[in-house]
């Protein structure tokens, strides 16, 4: 075997390189596979934010990245009507399901409550807390 070094560095140029050559990879396993974004958001009557979730769809699921709402506007029904326009998007998209992570201290319970069932977790991570990970499969 030849000898090799290993170096430690954070080059973005390197990170886009390798970027390149792993979804060349995946290509030539998987075919074609675009992911295309999704972000919902909503305003109240003076223009604000007041909550908004992000995402992408591909390979047939939606990716949920961020759901969040206004402490103010919590437990008002803004995060399930949120997930559901997400939800509803990605079904019109061909999703055949929504995954997400989220932490014990973000309320899973909400997720759990709207369909999501857990499939993996991390304990300590961070330390304290639970990192889970969640889907949810859409029926008809």
């Amino acid at each position: 075997m030849d000898s090799y070094q290993i170096h430690f560095n954070s080059d973005p140029k390197l990170s886009e390189q390798l970027n390149k050559k792993i979804h060349l990879f995946n290509r030539s396993k998987i075919g074609k596979y675009d992911y295309h974004p999704l972000s919902i958001t909503a305003m109240d009557n003076d223009n604000n934010i007041i909550g908004s979730i992000i995402g992408q769809t591909g390979l047939d699921w939606l990716y949920i990245e961020v759901l969040w709402v206004d402490e103010r506007n919590r437990k008002t029904g803004i995060g399930s009507d949120l997930l559901v326009s997400a939800e509803k998007e990605a079904r019109n998209r061909f999703c055949t399901g929504s995954y997400l992570y989220t932490y014990s201290f973000q309320n899973p319970g909400f997720y759990e409550r709207m369909g999501y069932s857990k499939f993996g977790e991390l304990p300590d991570f961070p330390p304290g807390h639970i990192k889970f990970f969640m889907k949810k499969h859409f029926t008809e």
